[in-house]
C-alpha cells in the first residue's frame, strides 16, 4: 500500500528539489508514520512552510546603507562587504519602504545560499571597525512572530540589566 502522505506530495508539488527537501525533513517523516490521522490541509500547511523558512535562510537585511540616486541597490551591497573582503552572490536585492529623507531605506538581500548569508551577517562586527560602514547593520529576515519574539526577549534583557 502506497503512504497517502507521499502520493499527495506528489500531486501537489510538481518541482523535484522542493519534494527532495520535505521528504527529508524530520517532519515529513513523523507525517509519514501517522498518515491516516494526518490532513491534506495539514501537509501542504507544513510543506508550505519548510519552503518559506528555507527561503528566509538566504535572506539578509541591511540597515544604513546609503541612499544615492545613481547607485543601484546591488551596487551599494557588493561596495559594503568589499570593505570586509567578502564577496556576495546576490541573486536579488531591493530596497524597502518609501524612500525617505531622514533616513535610508533598508536593503534586502537574497543570496544564492543560507551559508552565504549566515557568512555575511557574521560579518557586522568587522563593518562597524571601518569607518565609512560603521552605521551600516546587518540581519537576518524574521518572521513578524520571530520579531515580535526577539523585542520581547531584548525587552527582557534590558530590565534585567537594569536591576
Amino acid at each position: 500500500m502506497k503512504c497517502p502522505l507521499n502520493q499527495y506530495i506528489r500531486r501537489s508539488i510538481p518541482h523535484t528539489s522542493t519534494l527532495h527537501l520535505v521528504s527529508q525533513t524530520p517532519v515529513a517523516a513523523t507525517f509519514s508514520t501517522q498518515a491516516s490521522i494526518v490532513s491534506a490541509q495539514d501537509i501542504a500547511a507544513v510543506v508550505e512552510n519548510v519552503v518559506k523558512t528555507e527561503d528566509r535562510s538566504k535572506k539578509i537585511i541591511l540597515f544604513g546603507v546609503d541612499e544615492d540616486d545613481n547607485v543601484e541597490a546591488e551596487k551599494a551591497v557588493v561596495d559594503v562587504f568589499r570593505n570586509v573582503g567578502e564577496k556576495p552572490h546576490i541573486s536579488y536585492c531591493e530596497r524597502l519602504g518609501r524612500k525617505r529623507t531622514d533616513r535610508p531605506r533598508p536593503i534586502k538581500v537574497c543570496l544564492t545560499n543560507g551559508d552565504a548569508a549566515v557568512c555575511l551577517g557574521n560579518c557586522g562586527k568587522r563593518l562597524r571597525d571601518i569607518p565609512s560602514t560603521r552605521r551600516v547593520f546587518v540581519a537576518p529576515e524574521l518572521t513578524h512572530e520571530e520579531r515580535a519574539e526577539r523585542k520581547r526577549l531584548v525587552e527582557l534583557m534590558k530590565a534585567k540589566k537594569s536591576v
